[in-house]
């Protein structure tokens, strides 16, 4: 394990300053929204946030039909931890409101410091910016399991870049297991690489034997739900079949099926007039964000040779997404941690308007810069106006 320097430690700090500006305008506008969307007759525990604090309160109930919606459909982890607050005396509300962002600011903070080490101070931070910006970001701060599984996903990616323990990085990525399905893309992206930071005529074999007997550690909370649930349900996979109570099939039904939605998207887009401020409208533009961010980031990752092991996440991310997906509504939640779309973003942004001039190049920052800045304040409007459909169009268990 190595510690980062001084200099490096000196980095960091602004680069947390600059991000925790970003996180304060966010949340700001998140809570504004949010209250004002209940008082004007909106329901806090809406949606999914309902059927956590159902299974944090009573646990889980299944009747044998899994055609009915139920809470089996609800990984344990992230209802455990409202139970512990509710245990400890927080006010239920309380929990719901804040406890989100409190998992979301050190997980931002972290991702931040690890695409710093990466990529530098100014493009961690626009990334930053255009990720938070992104309308389905509002699943950090609205009491679903994202938050919970950003600060995992966060901590196995500093641990396996900044201080380079494989072991610390091993046990987090397993707990996301048991938060997000998706979580197991971690260890193919984890094992690339630490191989493609070996080097000699054994690199090969000893990231194999390394990561072999680190498998069990990568996966033990997918193993551990799958137990839980067969051991109590008969099921291994019941939350994942039962999805078919929800309007969903039992598994995807292709890629096929999401491209067929996204023309549909498009289709839609051409008899409408421009309005952001109309409530579904902001939905329908942020289902088309994820047609970009899949091709955003393809495109990127076959560019950047030098950033391919950082994008390798947001490509092994879309893989699994369109594979195991229930068809495509549910996509832009399973794409919601594709941090390395906005980062292509800024790469590519960066590439364009790079001018080659007296054999040198010479980038633009500040067109970068205003581009950014432009996209940010839209995507912010879609999810402020995603954030007031969500607390007032609502569906409560």
């Amino acid at each position: 394990m190595t510690s980062p320097t001084a200099d490096e430690r000196a980095s960091f700090r602004n680069v947390d300053a600059l991000v925790g500006t970003v996180l304060v305008l966010w949340i700001g506008m998140f809570v504004a929204v949010r209250e004002l969307a209940v008082a004007d007759g909106g329901v806090l525990l809406a949606w999914d946030v309902a059927w956590y604090a159902e299974v944090a309160k009573s646990g889980y109930s299944f009747n044998g039909d899994p055609s009915t919606q139920q809470t089996v459909a609800f990984l344990p982890v992230y209802p455990a931890l409202l139970k512990f607050f509710l245990a400890c005396g927080v006010d239920k509300e309380a929990i719901v409101r804040w406890l989100p962002i409190v998992l979301t600011v050190p997980a931002m903070v972290l991702l931040g410091r690890v695409l710093e080490f990466l990529v530098g101070q100014r493009r961690a931070l626009w990334t930053m910016v255009l990720f938070v910006a992104s309308p389905f970001s509002l699943y950090f701060l609205n009491g679903y399991s994202e938050s919970l599984y950003l600060l995992t996903l966060a901590g196995c990616l500093y641990f396996l870049v900044v201080r380079r323990n494989l072991l610390a990085c091993a046990v987090i990525a397993g707990v996301a297991t048991a938060l997000r399905p998706h979580a197991l893309i971690l260890f193919p992206f984890c094992m690339m690489w630490e191989w493609s930071m070996r080097s000699g005529p054994k690199a090969a074999s000893r990231t194999l034997v390394r990561f072999g007997m680190l498998a069990p550690v990568f996966g033990f909370g997918f193993l551990a739900v799958g137990i839980y649930y067969w051991w109590m349900f008969g099921d291994s996979f019941l939350y994942k079949n039962i999805m078919v109570a929800w309007g969903f099939d039992q598994y995807s039904d292709g890629p096929g099926s999401v491209i067929d939605h996204f023309l549909a998207q498009i289709r839609l887009l051409s008899h409408l007039q421009w309005s952001l401020l109309r409530v579904p409208m902001a939905i329908e533009y942020a289902k088309l964000l994820l047609l970009a961010s899949i091709i955003g980031t393809g495109i990127a990752f076959c560019i950047f040779k030098e950033h391919r092991k950082i994008l390798l996440y947001g490509v092994l991310l879309i893989a699994f997404a369109l594979v195991v997906t229930e068809g495509s509504v549910n996509l832009g939640r399973h794409l919601v941690t594709n941090f390395a779309f906005p980062l292509a973003l800024v790469l590519l942004v960066d590439r364009v308007l790079s001018i080659r001039s007296g054999g040198m190049i010479r980038h633009e920052p500040n067109l970068a810069a205003a581009g950014f800045v432009l996209i940010a304040v839209v995507g912010l409007v879609l999810q402020m106006r995603f954030a007031w459909s969500f607390y007032r169009m609502a569906w409560v268990s």
